[in-house]
Order: structure tokens, then C-alpha cells, then sequence
């Protein structure tokens, strides 16, 4: 669950907000600058993500690979750090 805090204000005062990436939704963004144009004036939409929210996603189209997922043993994949 998301807490409201400081956005990434797009200071375009149209009822719009700039946010950044979180495809699939985990809860971490990823780690580059990657930004999309929300349509209303928060960042917590699909897809959408604050900057005060953990980066590190290091496979943004799983939601089950990201820095704080629990690693399952001897499966093969390592879900907190996928290689890629």
C-alpha cells in the first residue's frame, strides 16, 4: 500500500502530473529517468510510481522480480535481482 507523500510535480498546472515508470505495478520503480504523463494530478495510477518510491526493479514486466521480493529457493531464478 502507497502512502501519499512528495510527488514529482510536472509544474505544468493542467491537471496533469509527471511520474515516473512502474509497469508492472510491484510497487518499485526502475532506476533510470524513465517518466510518463499521468492524467490527473497523483502518481498512483497503473503504471505510475513517485519518486520517493524504492527504485532497483530490476525487471519491470514481473511483478514477482523486484528488490524486495522473497526469493524462492532452488527454483532456478533469483527474484530479487534478476540478471538481464
Amino acid at each position: 500500500m502507497r502512502v501519499a507523500v512528495a510527488k514529482a510535480r510536472s509544474g505544468l498546472c493542467n491537471g496533469t502530473e509527471t511520474c515516473f515508470v512502474d509497469a508492472d505495478g510491484d510497487g518499485y520503480r526502475r532506476d533510470d529517468v524513465s517518466q510518463v504523463l499521468s492524467e490527473d494530478t497523483d502518481c498512483f495510477d497503473d503504471g505510475e510510481a513517485e519518486a520517493t518510491d524504492p527504485g532497483g526493479d530490476c525487471d519491470d514486466d514481473d511483478p514477482t522480480l523486484n528488490p524486495g521480493a522473497e526469493d524462492v529457493p532452488e527454483d532456478g531464478v533469483d527474484q530479487a535481482r534478476p540478471e538481464g
